[in-house]
């Protein structure tokens, strides 16, 4: 049976293929909110472990209330909440490449369904969630 850490990781790495088969029907914007939900899904899973609960994001008997925190989906915020801020900054500072990566990721917002989206900035947002060694995904990957 999969845990609610472990759902998330599987909810994270479905809208990211989803994302991916959007862009190649051009559907910009689809794929913009679904490669920066993919993100905000694996942080909450790294979150998961702090909160000491794996299952109350699918409706377990925990209140939602009790962690209004986890609700957010500012995603610089969920990196902290999920104890990554140092490591976070170790690797911003380490590599130019997920610094950039990273900077574009964090922009990111749930309200980006509401909007019209480029190509470019699909295309973007999907590389630098995704790229193999300087990728934000990749690098949550690493610690949740």
């Amino acid at each position: 049976m999969l845990t609610g850490r472990t759902k998330l990781q599987a909810l994270a790495n479905a809208r990211l293929s989803d994302a991916k088969a959007l862009l190649g029907r051009k559907r910009w914007s689809g794929a913009y909110y679904l490669g920066g939900y993919a993100i905000e899904l694996a942080l909450k899973s790294r979150v998961l472990i702090y909160l000491h609960e794996s299952d109350f994001v699918f409706g377990a008997s925990i209140p939602k209330i009790q962690f209004r925190e986890f609700w957010t989906h500012d995603l610089y915020d969920l990196a902290v909440l999920g104890g990554l801020k140092e490591e976070l900054e170790r690797e911003v500072t380490s590599s130019v490449v997920f610094e950039e990566n990273w900077a574009l990721v964090k922009d990111w917002s749930e309200s980006s369904r509401y909007l019209e989206t480029t190509e470019n900035q699909a295309d973007r947002l999907f590389k630098a969630i995704g790229h193999p060694d300087y990728g934000v995904l990749p690098w949550i990957q690493k610690h949740w």
